[in-house]
C-alpha cells in the first residue's frame, strides 16, 4: 500500500502571529494556521513544516543558527522543533499566553514576555533533554501586558517595553536590579542600538524617544523625541535592523514608511493597500517583509531597487473545489470569494488569478490539453481562461440568468456542460463559437454533478432527486442508470479505464455502478470511517451527529486502482477499487482553532452565553470599547466564531504520486513516499555494498549496477548510476532488464526533481531508456505498465519548469551575452589585424601599411 503523507500547504500565505527572517535573509518562516511556511526566495519555493501546536500559532522564535525554532499558541503550550529534520524535539507549557519572545544573540537564554511578567530560560539544545527549559530568572512588576523585548549584543542586557507606558532594562545577571524608565504613552517596541547600551523606544504615536546610556553613573538618560507618524494613521507594528540602522513602521493604512535611525530621515514610503499592515520584518539586507491578515498577504520589498521580491495573497475565502492539469505541472483552485487560482505544483506559489467571476466559484476543470481551465459559478457564468495569455477569452451564458452548480468538458474539448442550480437541467455548448447547443433536462431536483467518460461523448449526472443518468451528447439521448439509490446523490467520478462510477451519497455510501451493463458493483459504507466529531454548538453527541455525515466529493487515480474521499469530517479515506476495503484513513488537522477536532467537549467551558471560546475577551483597554456603568454581565452578541473544518474538494494527481484536497485550512498536498525497497530477487549471499564498491574500484560497472539494484538501496545505485561514463550510458542501457531499466527510470525522475547538478547526464540516462525500452513499457504484459504513464507526465513536468527557469535565464542575460560576444568577435579580428601587420611588415618591407 503506497503511504501518503502530508507535504504542503497552498493557498493560505498568512493567518496570524510574527514572521521570520532566517539567518541568511533569504528564507521567511510564515505561520499558517497551526503550521510553518518556509519561502525559500532564493531557491523559489516553500514547504510547510507540522509544528504539532494544538491551536494556531501567535508567535515564533528562532535560534541564532537556524537549528531550532519555538511555535507557540494561544494557550501558552510551546513546540521547539528542528528546521533540519523539521520534527518536533521539545514540548513545553508556558502556562500563559505569550506576548513576546525571542533567542539571545548567543543563543544560550530564552526571553519570553507573559501577559504581566518576563522569564528567562536556558535555551533547550537539538538533542533530547529531560528538563529542555531552565528557569534562569524571573521579573514582575508590570501592571499591563508586556508588549516587546529586545536583547543587547553581548546577550546580557533586555529593554522591555509594556502597555503600562514604561520600559524595564534588566539582565541575565542576577545581582543586577532592574531598571523602570517612565514613557508617556503605551510602548509598541523598544531596541537597543548597534554596539551600545543605548536605546529608543517607538510608542502608539510613532514617535521615538532615544535612551543613552551613561557609563560614569551607570544610567539611561532621555535624550530627543522625535514624531516619525505621517497624518492621523495609527502605528500597529514596527521593526528595527541594527546593521542597515534602519526602522520600519506600518499603520493601519497599509503605509509602510522606512527611516535611517541615525538621521531620522525618511528613506522610502511603501503603499500595500487600504488594510492594516500587522507585522514587518527586515534581513540583513535590504529586503523588508510584510503581512497583512485582512487580505492573507505576504509581500517582500527590496528598497533598494524599489520593487517587490515576492508577492503572494491567498484565498479571502474558503476553497471550494480543485483540480489538477494534466501533467500535474499546475493546480487550479476556485473559492466562495469569487478568484480562480492557478498554482505551480512544484514550487507552491500563485501563477495567476483571475477575477472576473462576481459570486462564489462552485467548480473548476482543465482542459485535457492542459491550454485552458474552465469555471462555473453562481453569478450566472461559466468561464473559460486562457493559461497562456492569462485572459478570459470565453463566457457561457444562458438566455436567462441562472446560477451553475458543476461545469465539465469532453476529451476532445470541444463540447462543454454545465449544470444549473435553479432550474435542474444541464447547458450544453460549443467551446469553439461558444454558443448554446442543447438544454438537457430530466432530473426533477439540483443536479450536483456531472462527467464525462474518459474517451467517449458519453455525460453522467448524478442528482439529489436520487437518480443517475447517462447522455449521449452526440445522439441527444438519456437512459437513467439507476433510481434505487434511496438517497440523494451528492458526487460521482468516472474510472479512468473501466466502465465505473462511483457515486457519493448522502448517507455516508460510495456506490460503484457499471453504467454499460446498469448493474450495482459495489456499496462501500462509509459513516464511521468518517470518524467522529462534535462542534461546539451541537446539541447532539458525536455518535449521534455521524448520520448527518456524509462524502462530498471523490476522485480515482491515474491507474484507477484506489478511490480518495472526503467530505464533512477531518478525515480523508483512501479505498482499494478492486475489494473496496479502507486501505488508509489520513486525519488532515489536529488544530483546535477550528470547530470540529475534538470528539469530547468540556462541558465546564459551556455559559448560558454559548461556549467561552466564542465570547469576546478582548479587554477593553485593546478595543478601545468603555463598558456602560452599572453593566455586570458580558454583551451575549460578541462572538468569536470558529471556523467549522470541512473538506470541500479532492482531485488525484494524473502522475499518481499525489492528491489535493481542499479544506477550510487551504488546499493539501499530499504525496507518498517513493523510496526503493529492499528486494531479494536475484540476490545472493555475495551482493553486499562492499561487493558492489569492490566492482566499481575493478571498472565492473555493468555487474555493479545490476547487484546495487538487487539490493535496492538509493544511495548505492545513484552512486553506480554516476560512476559510468557519458559516453558509455546507451551501451549500459541495452545491458539492463527491463524491470531493472524501469527502476533506473524512477531513479532519475527523483534526481532531476531534486534539480541535480548532473541535470544533463540524468538526461542522457532518460533519452537512452525510452530509446530503448519505450514501446515494452507500454506492453500490458509487462508488470509495470500502469506507473509508467504517471512517471513519465512526473518527468514531462519537470522538464517543462526546468526549461522554463533556465529560460528566464536566458532571456534576461541575452543582451549581455550578445555584447560580450561581439566584443569577443571585435577584440579577435584586432588581434588578426595586428598579427597580419607584423608579418606584412617583417617579411615585406617594400609595402606601406
Amino acid at each position: 500500500m503506497s503511504s501518503f503523507k502530508f507535504t504542503n500547504l497552498f493557498g493560505s500565505v498568512y493567518s496570524k502571529g510574527n514572521i521570520l527572517f532566517q539567518s541568511d535573509g533569504k528564507s521567511i518562516l510564515c505561520p499558517v494556521g497551526n503550521r510553518v511556511t518556509v519561502y525559500d526566495l532564493k531557491m523559489n519555493e516553500n514547504f510547510t513544516i507540522e509544528t504539532g501546536n494544538r491551536q494556531d500559532i501567535v508567535r515564533m522564535a528562532l535560534s541564532p543558527d537556524d537549528n531550532l525554532l519555538l511555535t507557540m499558541d494561544a494557550l501558552g503550550h510551546c513546540v521547539c522543533s528542528s528546521l533540519v529534520t523539521h520534527m518536533p524535539i521539545h514540548y513545553f507549557n508556558f502556562r500563559s499566553r505569550v506576548k513576546c519572545i525571542q533567542f539571545s544573540p548567543d543563543g544560550k537564554y530564552i526571553a519570553a514576555g507573559l501577559n504581566d511578567q518576563l522569564k528567562i530560560f536556558e535555551a533547550p539544545s537539538s538533542q533530547p533533554q529531560f528538563r529542555p527549559f531552565v528557569l534562569v530568572k524571573r521579573l514582575t512588576g508590570f501592571t499591563a501586558k508586556i508588549r516587546s523585548l529586545s536583547w543587547s549584543e553581548d546577550s546580557q542586557h533586555l529593554v522591555v517595553g509594556s502597555r503600562d507606558s514604561t520600559v524595564r532594562i534588566c539582565s541575565t545577571d542576577p545581582d543586577f536590579k532592574s531598571v523602570l524608565l517612565r514613557n508617556r504613552r503605551d510602548v509598541i517596541a523598544a531596541y537597543f542600538v548597534i554596539k551600545s547600551l543605548n536605546f529608543f523606544v517607538i510608542d502608539c504615536t510613532a514617535s521615538l524617544i532615544s535612551w543613552c546610556y551613561d557609563s560614569d553613573t551607570g544610567a539611561w538618560k532621555k535624550k530627543e523625541s522625535t514624531c516619525l507618524r505621517v497624518g492621523n494613521s495609527k502605528l500597529m507594528c514596527c521593526c528595527y535592523q541594527k546593521i542597515n540602522n534602519v526602522i520600519a513602521l506600518g499603520f493601519d493604512t497599509g503605509v509602510c514608511l522606512l527611516y535611517d535611525y541615525e538621521t531620522l530621515s525618511l528613506v522610502q514610503q511603501i503603499t500595500l493597500g487600504s488594510h492594516p499592515i500587522d507585522w514587518i520584518e527586515i534581513n540583513r539586507g535590504t529586503w523588508v517583509a510584510f503581512v497583512v491578515s485582512a487580505t492573507h498577504q505576504l509581500a517582500v520589498w527590496e528598497y533598494a531597487t524599489e520593487s517587490f521580491v515576492l508577492k503572494q495573497q491567498g484565498h479571502n475565502f474558503n476553497m471550494k473545489c480543485v483540480d489538477f492539469s494534466p501533467d500535474s505541472s499546475m493546480i487550479v483552485t476556485g473559492s466562495d470569494d469569487g478568484l480562480v487560482k492557478i498554482w505551480n505544483s512544484t514550487n507552491g506559489f500563485c501563477i495567476i488569478t483571475f477575477s472576473e467571476h462576481t459570486a462564489s466559484v462552485t467548480s473548476v476543470k482543465m482542459s485535457h490539453s492542459g491550454q485552458f481551465v474552465l469555471s462555473s459559478s453562481l453569478d450566472g457564468t461559466c468561464r473559460a481562461f486562457d493559461l497562456n495569455r492569462y485572459r478570459n477569452f470565453r463566457v457561457f451564458v444562458t438566455p436567462d440568468p441562472i446560477q451553475f452548480a458543476c461545469v465539465t468538458i469532453d476529451c476532445s474539448d470541444d463540447i462543454v456542460c454545465a449544470s444549473a442550480v435553479d432550474n435542474f437541467n444541464i447547458y450544453v455548448w460549443s467551446m469553439l463559437t461558444g454558443r448554446l447547443l442543447e438544454n438537457l433536462s430530466g432530473h426533477t431536483s439540483l443536479v450536483s454533478r456531472i462527467s464525462f467518460i474518459p474517451n467517449s461523448s458519453t455525460l453522467v449526472s448524478c442528482s439529489w432527486d436520487q437518480t443517475v443518468r447517462t447522455w449521449d451528447i452526440l445522439n441527444s439521448r438519456s437512459s437513467q442508470i439507476s433510481n434505487d439509490l434511496v438517497s440523494d446523490c451528492v458526487h460521482l467520478c468516472c474510472h479512468p479505464f473501466k466502465n465505473v462510477v462511483a457515486v457519493c451519497t448522502i448517507r455516508a455510501n460510495i456506490v460503484f455502478w457499471d453504467h454499460e451493463t446498469n448493474a450495482m458493483l459495489a456499496n462501500i459504507e462509509g459513516s464511521r470511517d468518517l470518524g467522529l466529531m462534535r462542534g461546539a454548538n451541537e446539541a447532539l453527541c458525536a455518535e449521534s451527529s455521524l448520520k448527518f455525515r456524509y462524502f462530498t466529493a471523490a476522485a480515482f487515480s491515474s491507474d484507477g486502482e484506489m478511490l480518495v474521499a472526503c467530505g464533512k469530517s477531518r478525515y480523508i479515506c483512501l479505498y482499494d477499487t478492486e475489494t473496496y476495503i479502507l486501505l488508509k484513513k489520513i486525519q488532515t488537522s489536529y488544530n483546535q482553532s477550528l470547530d470540529g477536532v475534538l470528539v469530547r467537549l468540556n462541558s465546564s467551558r459551556m455559559t448560558e452565553a454559548g461556549p467561552i471560546e466564542q465570547l469576546d475577551d478582548d479587554s477593553d483597554l485593546e478595543s478601545g470599547r468603555i463598558k456602560v456603568p452599572g453593566s455586570l454581565k458580558h454583551d451575549l452578541s460578541l462572538r468569536k466564531v470558529k471556523p467549522q473544518l470541512i473538506l470541500h474538494g479532492v482531485s488525484f494527481s494524473p502522475t499518481g504520486g499525489s492528491f489535493a484536497c481542499v479544506s477550510t485550512e487551504g488546499l493539501l498536498i499530499y504525496s507518498k513516499d517513493e523510496k526503493l525497497y529492499f528486494n531479494p530477487e536475484n540476490l545472493k549471499c555475495d551482493v553486499t555494498r562492499e561487493h558492489v564498491y569492490e566492482l566499481i574500484d575493478e571498472q565492473f560497472i555493468e555487474k555493479a549496477l545490476l547487484a546495487s539494484l538487487s539490493i535496492g538501496e538509493e544511495d548505492i545505485i545513484t552512486e553506480c548510476l554516476e560512476h559510468v561514463p557519458f559516453c558509455n550510458i546507451g551501451f549500459v542501457v541495452k545491458s539492463l532488464p527491463i524491470k531493472y531499466s524501469f527502476r533506473v527510470l524512477t531513479i532519475v525522475a527523483e534526481k532531476l526533481d531534486r534539480q541535480s547538478r548532473h541535470y544533463e547526464f540524468y538526461l542522457k540516462w532518460c533519452n537512452c531508456i525510452l530509446l530503448e525500452h519505450g514501446l515494452n513499457f507500454k506492453n500490458q504484459l509487462f508488470s509495470e505498465s500502469t506507473k509508467i504513464m504517471p512517471l513519465m507526465l512526473k518527468i514531462q513536468k519537470l522538464l517543462r519548469n526546468y526549461q522554463n527557469s533556465i529560460g528566464k535565464l536566458s532571456d534576461s542575460n541575452v543582451y549581455t551575452i550578445t555584447n560580450l560576444l561581439s566584443q569577443l568577435d571585435a577584440k579577435t579580428i584586432q588581434e588578426d589585424k595586428i598579427q597580419v601587420d607584423d608579418i606584412s611588415t617583417e617579411q615585406f618591407p617594400f609595402i606601406n601599411v
